[in-house]
């Protein structure tokens, strides 16, 4: 199964830690693309918006920055 179809699974589900730790997991398996970079950073960052937790939020944020 693909990164891609997991992450799309976990979004239909509305699990958005398992969203996220999918995401951290699969950044940290190789050294990715800066598009991949953005798209894990981009969706993390909205999985902790949905979570609400704002310094997690913030704190990916200054990471991506």
């Amino acid at each position: 199964m693909n990164i891609v179809h997991s992450f799309q699974e976990l979004v239909v589900r509305g699990d958005h830690q398992g969203m996220i730790e999918l995401l951290k997991n699969y950044e940290q398996s190789r050294p990715l693309s800066v598009h991949e970079q953005g798209w894990v950073y981009w969706n993390v960052s909205d999985g902790y918006a949905l979570l609400r937790e704002p310094e997690l939020l913030y704190a990916n944020h200054r990471a991506f920055f």
